[in-house]
């Protein structure tokens, strides 16, 4: 059986009032815990195929944001250097990126501000006599936060849908 916190007509003392601070500090603390949900950046990926893959392999529209990494691979090795460019352009304005792929695959840090409706476009450069038959590429982008859905969560909430999920497995 339960026993009760408060006992009916006890007098109030400071060990009783020492109690009922205590549960209400408790209380407050627990109210005010929250979790936010971290949005990772989005991976935009594409492949292209091709007999000698040369110039222009995408042009696509973007939302604002920002293109942090890209990952690029080539096949079959080539001797030479091969030059990719990467450019975001909008009414004429924009920012370009110009790397050197030394191998099969790279990983390049590039740090390009997207806008909505600019055009994001990937261009390869290979003057080698060996012929590009296929690339991988892989930007990772960051919208906007005008574009993020932040939510916040009571502590109480998070581990509510934990024990569900226990209980469903």
């Amino acid at each position: 059986m339960k026993k009760p916190i408060f006992i009916k007509n006890a007098p109030i003392n400071e060990k009783r009032i020492f109690f009922i601070e205590t549960i209400l500090l408790r209380l407050i603390r627990r109210s005010r815990k929250v979790a936010t949900a971290i949005i990772p950046p989005i991976p935009l990926n594409f492949c292209v195929l091709g007999e000698d893959i040369q110039g222009c392999i995408l042009n696509t529209l973007m939302f604002e944001g920002t293109i942090t990494k890209a990952l690029i691979s080539i096949g079959p090795k080539v001797k030479s250097k091969v030059l990719v460019d990467v450019e975001i352009m909008k009414d004429g304005l924009g920012q370009q990126k110009t790397f050197t792929l030394n191998g099969v695959q790279d990983i390049v840090d590039l740090n390009i501000n997207t806008q909505d409706g600019s055009i994001l476009s990937v261009n390869i450069n290979n003057d080698a006599e060996d012929k590009i038959t296929k690339v991988l590429m892989s930007l990772l982008w960051i919208p906007s936060k005008k574009d993020v859905e932040i939510k916040n969560f009571l502590i109480e909430d998070l581990e509510k849908v934990g024990e569900e999920l226990l209980k469903e497995e």
